[in-house]
């Protein structure tokens, strides 16, 4: 029936098809890149969203010089097992494989079949797939069939180290079988939770030495390692760990390119590992700083971190900085400014509790600060014949100016640092002053010389405020405006006061706004600003204003409680406006004698005055509050507020509540890790009490614990807070095995035992289950000679299950090896024996057989003896 049902699955496939699927799928080889001789590594024959599908044909061809089949086993598409057969060419190296899912078809993503193949030499193959898919109804699935180039190469790049360390360890990077070797350029991957790279020392290959190049960064080592042409196995790079944790991690290397002595590409198979680190190193600290600014002056104070050093099974308890200018400190981050610019070689050397110590250096460019050129001279409005005088104002905030260059615009120069200079015609000229400091950095400054005729200004106006004003305020600021007909530049004094005494109050001033200070209420002031121009001449103009009458605040509103308790403050409020804007203060009379007893700040007109009183004993009492402008005027009384104040008693404490208890926790296997998420809401949890179901107990707050055998167990967590009340919480906690299957080939038994050419064997397989989980898709293939003979499914295999299996053929004459190896899906076990064929002889009559001839003889003369005696 199998053989109907896969004729017709073929028929399906190579008949012409009357419908297709409307989408194509992409079929591909999902394998490694590159491989080593001797290696074995599985190919899965990949399908992306297919629909529907039923059957399947199609051969893969590969260079059977360096690859072997070995084993092909069913596929797998979103979990359902795809059955196969197949056929494999060794000489021509071509696997064919036929599938056929039966009456109904399969949709979606995984692969066809998966296929070990052996490496058995060095070279190259294209894996290349073609063939043809069908669906349920018997039509073609259009798809896309890509294959995979695999390398295989002699040459491998290897990470040698111990399996299991405690503290610092030495890796190797080690190469194998390479010829005529240039250079390799390689990234080493490693958890630097786990581990830091101490030390990277040259490697050694056939003799030669191995110059190495590196550069460290997050959990990464970028290395180059230049050779001179040697071959050979040895080693790339010798590096130094220290160990942060105990656990598993592992070093990989990645990113690998390695050429030879003519700059041709070598490849190479990269074997990685795995360490288990039992105790952390006592390595030594890392020193590292950082400074800012990065690029500074011989004026800046140039601040050092060291925040970026750590000792990782420490600290660091010194920090010793050398600033490369005979300076030293021993701050943990110190500033430090240097006197000169120059290069200087900073040093931080750090050390850690342990002793040990470390130090790094970094270069520090400091720069000088150029001179900055400034100068005035005067007059500024100069007329024709005047002598310009030049003072210098230049400056050097990391020196000192040096020398002076004056260039006068007329062809004239001179080198005095405040030089004077008489110019022969009217007109304008550009003065530049060249400086130069004592690092020999210079700058220069400009600046216009003109000479013209002087004009006096304008007389001041607009005043404010205006002239002849009658309501003015008594805090007002005085203001005017003036301008010059040349431009120059004015100054001003003024006069300020009352008729017949006013006195100067401010000269040589240049703004056109001035306080005279506070004056008095309805008082007539008088003014006079003066406006002087640069080169002496002079304007003026007089003003007039008088000031208004003072005005009391208005009634004041009295706010706050109206009851309260003996010995305990109370705040009231007052509040009223200043028809001048003045500022008020507030008078309370606590008893409404009509006498102020205590007074509040100056607060702005409108805002709210704020005072606290208490009372000593209880009873009625009345109070009032009046308002003071700061000049003052007094405002009427507000009404009067009445205020109760009893005796104050306390209400009774609260009662104290109990603490909540709670957990959560973690299974790992049989360990559990616990979690307190307790809380009390009025003090806190102070004991933990954990039992653990098992007759274990633990006061931590938070324990890990490991029990004897899987199971159920009741965990009950008892906290207790800071007033002694209790409360607890029970959970429980799972612990269940979890199921792995182990399928294995226990023995092989070859019947007969001493076979003759021409003769068929049976092999006897046992096959057991010894894991604690069923294997539910168990496949057996069965090798004679490194050859694949055949690969068949036997189903379920329950845990603790045993089967036996026979298998038959013949063999030529000589000595042989039969192995036989079963799948369960995750885990292949593999069984040989070798064997002798012995060769055909003369057929001997078997001794049993006569035997049995010769008892039958006297069992029959036995018989006819007794025959006679009856007779």
């Amino acid at each position: 029936m199998k053989k109907i049902i896969l004729v017709f699955a073929l028929l399906l496939l190579l008949l012409p098809q009357y419908s297709e699927s409307s989408q194509g799928v992409n079929v591909s080889i999902h394998a490694q890149s590159i491989t080593t001789p001797g290696n074995d590594f599985y190919v899965y024959v990949m399908v992306e969203n297919i629909t529907d599908f039923n059957a399947a044909d199609y051969l893969i061809t590969y260079n059977s010089s360096v690859f072997a089949v070995s084993e092909v086993c069913n596929g797998s598409i979103e979990g359902i097992s795809i059955p196969l057969n197949f056929s494999v060419n060794s000489t021509e190296g071509v696997c064919r494989i036929v599938q056929h899912m039966g009456v109904e078809g399969i949709s979606g993503t995984g692969y066809l079949a998966k296929i070990l193949f052996s490496c058995i030499g060095e070279g190259s193959s294209y894996l290349n797939i073609q063939g043809n898919l069908s669906d349920a109804e018997g039509n073609s699935i259009p798809a896309t069939w890509s294959g995979k180039e695999i390398l295989s190469t002699s040459t491998i790049l290897r990470v040698e180290m111990p399996s299991q360390v405690s503290g610092d360890f030495n890796a190797s990077i080690s190469i194998y079988n390479v010829r005529d070797f240039g250079s390799v350029n390689m990234t080493i991957i490693y958890n630097d939770s786990f581990l830091y790279p101490e030390e990277v020392e040259n490697g050694l290959l056939g003799g030669a030495e191995i110059n190495v190049s590196y550069s460290i960064g997050e959990g990464r080592l970028s290395l180059v390692g230049v050779g001179g042409g040697a071959g050979g196995s040895g080693c790339i790079a010798k590096i130094k760990f220290g160990t942060k944790r105990v656990g598993i991690t592992a070093i990989n290397i990645t990113d690998v390119t390695i050429s030879n002595y003519s700059s041709f590409r070598i490849n190479a198979f990269i074997e990685n590992k795995s360490v288990f680190i039992e105790s952390e190193s006592t390595g030594y600290p890392v020193a590292d700083f950082i400074w800012a600014p990065l690029q500074p002056k011989d004026t800046d104070e140039v601040k050092f971190n060291s925040s970026s050093s750590y000792d990782i099974n420490g600290f660091i308890v010194n920090w010793t900085w050398n600033f490369g200018d005979g300076n030293v400190s021993y701050e943990q981050n110190p500033s430090h400014q240097y006197a000169d610019d120059g290069t200087y070689n900073v040093t931080l050397t750090v050390r850690d509790n342990d002793g040990y110590a470390s130090n790094i250096s970094y270069l520090i460019s400091v720069s000088n600060v150029e001179p900055s050129a400034h100068f005035t001279f005067s007059p500024l409005n100069p007329s024709e014949g005047d002598t310009i005088y030049f003072s210098d104002m230049s400056s050097d905030s990391d020196g000192s100016v040096i020398n002076w260059t004056w260039n006068f615009g007329d062809g004239n120069v001179s080198y005095e640092q405040n030089p004077s200079h008489q110019y022969a015609d009217d007109g304008t000229y550009n003065v530049t002053l060249t400086v130069r400091d004592n690092d020999g950095a210079v700058n220069s400054s400009s600046a216009e010389v003109i000479f013209s005729e002087n004009h006096p200004p304008y007389a001041p106006s607009s005043p404010s405020p205006p002239d002849g004003e009658t309501d003015a305020g008594i805090n007002i600021i005085l203001s005017w405006q003036c301008s010059d007909v040349d431009g120059d530049p004015l100054t001003y004094d003024i006069y300020f006061g009352t008729y017949g005494n006013m006195q100067k109050i401010s000269s040589n001033q240049t703004a056109t706004t001035l306080s005279p200070g506070t004056l008095d209420h309805e008082t007539t002031y008088y003014w006079k600003v003066v406006a002087w121009d640069s080169r002496g001449a002079k304007n003026e103009s007089n003003w007039h204003f008088i000031t208004k009458g003072n005005t009391p605040p208005s009634k004041p509103v009295i706010k706050g409680p109206s009851s309260g308790y003996a010995g305990y403050s109370l705040t009231f409020k007052a509040s009223s406006t200043d028809a001048d804007g003045d500022e008020i203060r507030y008078g309370f009379d606590w008893n409404n004698d009509g006498t102020e007893d205590q007074w509040t700040n100056y607060h702005a007109s409108g805002a709210d005055g704020s005072i606290t009183h208490s009372w000593a004993g209880e009873g009625t009492y009345y109070v009032k509050v009046r308002a003071e402008d700061k000049y003052g005027a007094k405002s009427e009384w507000s009404d009067v507020k009445v205020i109760n104040i009893q005796i104050y008693t306390p209400p009774p404490p609260p009662p104290q509540s109990p603490p909540d208890a709670d957990f959560s926790f973690v299974i790992e296997d049989l360990t559990v890790s616990f979690s307190d998420m307790s809380s009390d809401s009025d003090g806190s949890v102070v004991n933990w009490t954990w039992n653990f179901g098992d007759g274990n107990v633990s006061y931590e707050q938070n324990p890990s614990h490991q029990y004897g055998k899987y199971g159920s167990y009741n965990v009950v967590l008892t906290v207790t807070d800071n007033d002694g009340l209790t409360d607890e919480a029970s959970k429980k906690v799972e612990i269940e095995n979890v199921a792995v299957p182990d399928v294995v080939v226990k023995s092989i038994d070859i019947l007969p035992s001493s076979p003759h050419e021409g003769e068929k064997m049976e092999f006897v397989i046992k096959i057991s289950n010894e894991g604690n989980g069923d294997a539910l898709n168990v496949t057996i293939s069965y090798m004679l000679d490194g050859k694949l003979l055949n690969s068949s499914s036997l189903g379920k295999l329950s845990a603790g299950e045993s089967i036996e299996k026979s298998f038959y053929l013949n063999a030529a004459k000589g000595s042989h090896e039969f192995s036989a190896s079963v799948s369960d899906g995750i885990n292949v076990d593999k069984k040989t024996i070798n064997f002798e064929v012995l060769a055909a002889g003369k057929k001997t009559f078997p001794l049993w057989v006569l035997g049995v001839i010769a008892s039958l003889g006297v069992a029959a003369g036995t018989y006819i003896a007794w025959r006679k005696l009856k007779k």
